[in-house]
């Protein structure tokens, strides 16, 4: 049996975009996560909300239930 994960990295990139302005967005591969927001601060709000549904299947993803979160920006 292969140990769970206890820790999931999260990238973090500011853009900026024509249209939109400064957009950040928080990507990560391990959770096939993806989620942006125009404020640093709304971008931590979405990505509480991303990480509360992708961990509800933490055990399917072979992640403990509460992880770290390495963030790389």
């Amino acid at each position: 049996m292969t140990t769970a994960r206890d820790t999931v990295e999260i990238k973090i990139e500011v853009t900026q975009d024509e249209d939109y302005g400064t957009v950040y967005v928080a990507t990560s591969d391990e959770l096939g996560l993806v989620t942006d927001g125009k404020t640093f601060e709304t971008l931590l709000d979405h990505l509480r909300e991303a990480l509360d549904l992708c961990l509800k299947d933490a055990a399917e993803l072979n992640i403990t239930p509460k992880p770290c979160l390495n963030m790389v920006i």
